[in-house]
């Protein structure tokens, strides 16, 4: 059997370049971490929706799982590594972010009246949740 290594999907330039103009278009929160960063540059720092110590394979499922909330979850990676304040504040207002721009994105794409709806809030609550809660280290990480 072949050993093989599971690559992390992360975004080409024309996929950063994508997620980088929805979250302008729609005027996500903390959109300005994305001035003066090339797409090359965004599409290096994103590693899909998931912690880096959940290795590539579930960080891709939850991904494609959770694709609604990539945005979201996009312009939240380059601001736990762009951020030049790091302060707790700056950290829990990154996790702020998040929850509020996953919710816009949900909004945005997902009909109102429907199951999908209600679960794709769920899973926005439970990614911040689990940011807020266990993202500090990840966030001191990214300062280095």
């Amino acid at each position: 059997m072949e050993d093989t290594e599971i690559k992390s999907r992360t975004p080409d330039t024309m996929e950063a370049m994508a997620l980088m103009g929805y979250c302008r278009a729609h005027k996500l929160r903390g959109v300005e971490i994305l001035d003066g960063i090339t797409c090359e540059r965004a599409a290096e720092l994103y590693n899909g929706i998931g912690a880096g110590w959940m290795g590539a394979e579930l960080r891709n499922k939850l991904t494609s799982m959770l694709f609604v909330l990539e945005p979201a979850a996009f312009l939240h990676d380059l601001t736990y590594s762009l951020s030049a304040d790091r302060s707790r504040e700056a950290f829990d207002r990154a996790n702020r972010d998040l929850l509020a721009n996953c919710l816009l994105c949900t909004w945005d794409r997902v009909p109102l009246a429907s199951v999908r709806f209600f679960r794709t809030v769920a899973a926005a609550v439970a990614m911040y949740g689990a940011c807020r809660d266990f993202g500090w280290r990840a966030w001191e990480e990214a300062a280095q």
